[in-house]
């Protein structure tokens, strides 16, 4: 997830409810509602909710469909007693039950079969969410804000897998083994923040302070166990699997941190914006090991800081250039049950933008470095040895363009060259290489033409470049490109759009990972009717 923005009451009556209707027998409503108390002008609330049912493009070769289906409320009331003060209590709740396997198996001679490896009366994952929390922001005067916001969440997932071992002298049948994930995290979090702005002479200061508080505590209870053989040439579904019963982790796992940030972005001058930033974290982590015995505790502190400076140049012109420094708590232990350390990153970039005046257009290039230590590795002699001596590095190249080429006619378009690489890894033969399913190079371009009448239609394509199959880079899955398009009809209340997803049904792979092969998304169409009131 980038970029997750919640809808929050805006008190400004706003209702809508859509039904859509899709391939796969894919099935969804949901609705949003925003309004005001009609009693309290003060307060305002909105309700979104949306239930899914539909089946997946997978089946197994003796026809059972593998379905899906996902309920989802989020309710928040907002408090705003006048201009400057505002309290929005929000929480959300989510349930997703759906297939777990999606892999097909290979055969002898590593050519892709239509054999799942799998079993449906086993192969599950399920998940339940909660969340809870406030955000509250009060206007001191006219140059400083306090905010303080809030979350209280609660996760419980369900796994259940069976996977290939490894393949018989026969050449045809594999040998499979079960594992099982019963987790649940909880996690608190506030932040406090007071935001003002401060002249100085010339120099204008927009000050950011503040001080957030994070918990996070997990439980895993996981095993392991032995699973039905499985026959390419005569393949049986729908088996009673036993539960795995042999213990592979048994903990509880507490991460504290505490941090303290402050930021100043100044303006001097006609053209120069400086931002200059920092952070001291401070974390613990302990951890209850029930499956061998022991308690562990750590701490860590570390600062990390960033800079930026952008030139404005005039008539839509932006060049700039930043610096970035990042530390994030890893949950889990390696092989050896020793606690992982904190990941460090440091990043570099420089780049330019562009909006003319006058004009709905914005085009930016940038380039960038980014160095990440203390990567969670894997051994491939030994698929449980777990390490933290991973460096990574990546370099690259972002275009995107966003522009009006017409009266109603909007185009958008991105490029991305990645040149990342493996520093330092628990297995030796990985350095140097690039890492799995990351492409070198990837592309999109959407254009959207707004016809009049109400009429609307788009278009466009995406395009994945080159990935590796596996560490050693001995094994490449070819890019792919596919085509999208979009129609859509506007009358009065209602919109009705049509969109389809892979329209010539271009048969890819997205990844085929040590024998476990991933199927691209087929031809997809979608009816979506909204009715807005």
């Amino acid at each position: 997830v980038i970029n997750r923005v919640s809808k929050l009451p805006t008190g400004v009556r706003a209702r809508e409810i859509e039904v859509q209707y899709g391939s796969f027998d894919r099935k969804q409503i949901a609705f949003d509602i925003d309004d005001k108390f009609s009693s309290n002008e003060d307060l305002s609330y909105r309700l979104v909710g949306l239930v899914l049912d539909s089946n997946d493009q997978e089946k197994y070769p003796d026809g059972t469909l593998l379905n899906r289906s996902r309920y989802y409320f989020a309710p928040s009331l907002r408090w705003k007693p006048n201009a400057g003060t505002s309290l929005t209590l929000t929480s959300e709740f989510l349930q997703h039950n759906s297939p777990e396997d999606t892999y097909y198996a290979l055969a002898a001679d590593q050519s892709l079969t239509d054999r799942k490896m799998g079993d449906y009366s086993f192969s599950k994952f399920k998940q339940k969410q909660g969340t809870v929390g406030y955000q509250f922001e009060h206007v001191l005067n006219d140059a400083w804000t306090f905010r303080q916001n809030a979350r209280y969440s609660e996760t419980t997932h369900g796994r259940r897998v069976l996977w290939i071992d490894s393949l018989q002298p026969d050449g045809h049948t594999y040998s499979r083994y079960t594992r099982s994930w019963n987790d649940e995290a909880k996690h608190a979090v506030i932040d406090t923040n007071l935001q003002g702005k401060l002249q100085a002479g010339a120099m204008e200061h927009t000050v950011l302070l503040g001080v957030d508080w994070t918990r996070q505590e997990g439980k895993a209870l996981r095993f392991t166990g032995t699973g039905p053989d499985l026959d390419l040439l005569n393949p049986q579904y729908g088996l009673a699997i036993p539960d795995p019963d042999v213990p592979n982790a048994n903990y509880t796992q507490t991460i504290t941190q505490i941090g303290v940030y402050a930021q100043d972005q100044i303006k001097f001058g006609e053209h120069w914006v400086a931002t200059i930033g920092g952070r001291q974290d401070h974390v613990k982590t302990t951890t209850d090991d029930r499956l061998n015995l022991s308690n562990q505790s750590n701490t860590d502190s570390a600062f990390s800081g960033r800079a930026g400076l952008t030139y404005l140049v005039g008539n839509g012109w932006a060049p700039y250039i930043s610096y970035a420094e990042s530390f994030l708590p890893v949950s889990g232990m390696d092989s050896d049950n020793n606690l992982f350390k904190p990941s460090r990153g440091k990043q570099v970039e420089a780049g330019i933008k562009f909006q003319p005046a006058n004009s709905r257009s914005l085009f930016t290039a940038a380039i960038f470095d980014l160095r990440k230590t203390n990567v969670v590795t894997y051994q491939t002699i030994a698929p449980y040895a777990v390490r933290q001596i991973g460096k990574q590095s990546s370099r690259g190249l972002e275009l995107e363009a966003k522009t009006e080429l017409a009266r109603g006619l909007n185009a958008v378009a991105s490029y991305t060259r990645l040149d990342m690489k493996i520093r330092e890894s628990a297995e030796g033969s990985e350095v140097g290489k690039v890492p799995v399913t990351i492409p070198k190079e990837t592309a999109s371009l959407w254009l959207d033409y707004e016809m009049g009448g109400g009429y609307g239609i788009g278009g466009g394509v995406n395009y994945v470049g080159k990935r590796q199959n596996d560490e050693a880079n001995t094994s490449v899955q070819g890019g792919y490109a596919l085509v999208n398009a979009m129609f859509r009809y506007d009358q009065g209340q209602w919109r009705l759009t049509l969109n389809a997803g892979n329209l010539f049904n271009r048969d890819y792979y997205t990844i085929c990972y040590h024998g476990e092969c991933y199927r691209g998304t087929e031809r997809t169409l979608t009816a979506t009717l909204k009715y807005r009131f």
